[in-house]
């Protein structure tokens, strides 16, 4: 069976659902007292055509998925989805340190092979990456950190837990 790492952008999104970012609304959009709403582009329900989304600045297409506020702060919300490894790309890290430059961005990554949400703050996420070993994708020769699961801390930010953002760590 093929993963999503090993095809293609046209193969990974034929007739399927973003799992991580369901389970990334279901999570954050049941919260009383607080605003959540998707704010980036969604590139497979096609909303912007091809030829005019590689014209857009890098920075704009690597813009988080969606935002909060609770407990009167802003955060950017970026999904991500896996099965046993997190591939992070380079060129997303340093999009994401831009976007931290305005507010804390929260990471929501969504474990498919052990069904699990795992809520960790970029910065956090940003230390365990640079660590990690990296690769490159076969098809657009971009350069990845290859994070294990087991390596994401799940202590306090896991899908179970109701404290969700207050947990992070480090927010600014």
């Amino acid at each position: 069976m093929t993963t999503d790492a090993d095809a293609t952008f046209a193969e990974r999104n034929i007739n399927r659902i973003d799992i991580a970012q369901e389970k990334t609304d279901e999570y954050f959009g049941k919260a009383d007292g607080s605003f959540y709403m998707g704010i980036g582009f969604d590139s497979k329900k096609n909303k912007v055509p091809t030829e005019d989304w590689w014209q857009f600045p890098v920075f704009l297409r690597k813009m988080p998925d969606s935002c909060l506020v609770e407990n009167g702060t802003f955060y950017f919300i970026e999904s991500k989805g896996c099965s046993d490894t997190l591939k992070l790309k380079h060129e997303d890290i340093e999009c994401y340190d831009i976007w931290e430059g305005n507010a804390p961005i929260c990471m929501s990554l969504y474990s498919t092979e052990n069904d699990r949400l795992k809520i960790i703050s970029y910065k956090q996420l940003k230390k365990i990456a640079v660590g990690c070993d990296t690769g490159v994708y076969d098809d657009n020769n971009k350069k990845y950190y290859d994070i294990p699961w087991g390596s994401i801390p799940s202590k306090n930010n896991s899908i179970e837990n109701k404290k969700r953002i207050n947990q992070m760590g480090d927010k600014k």
